[in-house]
This record gives structure tokens, C-alpha cells and sequence, in this order.
């Protein structure tokens, strides 16, 4: 099974969150470039006056080990 990894880019400044699930932490780079900037060029002026934030996890850490970004309400009983 390849490597699944997931990019998140936030901004808090205009409300953003965007989530990209792709196969290497380069190819989230380019993801994160594209949403930044206008044709890979200077970067737009909201992100240039605004902080924002961008992290790139892996999804599946082994064979046993799965990351879910979900809120479980089972109370178990």
C-alpha cells in the first residue's frame, strides 16, 4: 500500500481550512503553493497580511496504527 498523507492549510484571518489527501509530503507542497499564490508567482495579498498555517501527516502510521479525524459517540454501553 503506498503512502497516503494528509495537507491541511488553515487561515484563521479568512476562515479557510483545506484539506488535501495526497501520496508525498511534495506533492502537498505543490497543492499548498497553488492555493497561495497566483500562478506560482508572487503570493496573493490576503496570505501576505494574514498568518496561516500548513501541516503534512501521514494518515496510516503501520499496519495497526489509523489516524481518524472523527468524533466517536458511542458511549460503549
Amino acid at each position: 500500500m503506498s503512502a497516503t498523507y494528509k495537507a491541511v492549510f488553515t487561515c484563521e484571518a479568512t476562515n479557510e481550512r483545506v484539506v488535501w489527501y495526497v501520496s508525498n509530503h511534495l506533492e502537498g507542497r505543490r497543492h499548498l503553493r497553488d492555493q497561495l499564490s497566483n500562478s506560482g508567482k508572487k503570493p496573493k495579498a490576503v496570505y501576505r497580511k494574514n498568518e496561516w498555517h500548513y501541516t503534512c501527516t501521514p494518515v496510516f502510521g503501520s499496519d495497526l496504527d489509523v489516524h481518524y479525524d472523527v468524533v466517536n459517540s458511542w458511549s460503549g454501553s
